[in-house]
């Protein structure tokens, strides 16, 4: 009882220790340089952008980077259609996935498939949530705040919650300390 005890207290104490590092990291070293935010902010909105125009063939869509609101535009005939900002870009979805993966006792090459697996499968149900946000912000206006705030918050938490599970199914744990 006691090691299982032990076991839970260094995971906390990993956890703690690593979300302290990163938020320290990310607000006074990465954010107010938009690293990584630019990069994955440029990517959802370009892989967004693209398949907006294979669903439409009449308007081309584009974007441009707005760096001074930390955000991209994608435009339509000259005129901002849809905003995707820093927040938006899965960030902190990636770093709470990895960081809980990082944590756990299983071995690095299993860590390594799931973190690689995952940045995708977030990155991809992103650009999903994004284009779905865009058709109801046409379609159905009055429900963007719900479905922006909460809706697709909790699915995109449940989706990070279902790679945890298949993450530590089957899995072979490493004992700690």
């Amino acid at each position: 009882m006691k090691n299982k005890n032990h076991t839970v207290l260094f995971f906390f104490i990993k956890l703690i220790a690593l979300t302290i590092i990163w938020l320290v990291g990310y607000h006074y070293v990465l954010k107010p340089t938009r690293i990584p935010d630019k990069i994955l902010t440029d990517i959802i909105t370009s892989i967004v952008t693209f398949c907006m125009n294979l669903h439409n063939n009449t308007a081309h869509y584009t974007w441009t980077d707005y760096a001074s609101l930390s955000s991209a535009y994608i435009m339509k005939g000259g005129k901002a259609v849809f905003i995707i900002a820093d927040q938006c870009n899965a960030l902190d979805l990636l770093v709470i996935y990895l960081g809980f993966i990082i944590v756990l006792p299983f071995q690095l090459k299993r860590k390594l498939i799931f973190s690689f697996a995952g940045i995708i499968a977030i990155m991809l149900a992103n650009v999903v949530r994004c284009l779905c946000l865009y058709w109801i912000s046409l379609k159905h206006p009055s429900w963007f705040y719900i479905s922006h705030h909460y809706v697709f918050s909790i699915l995109m938490y449940l989706y990070i919650f279902l790679g945890w599970l298949l993450f530590i199914r089957k899995g072979k744990t490493y004992a700690i300390g």
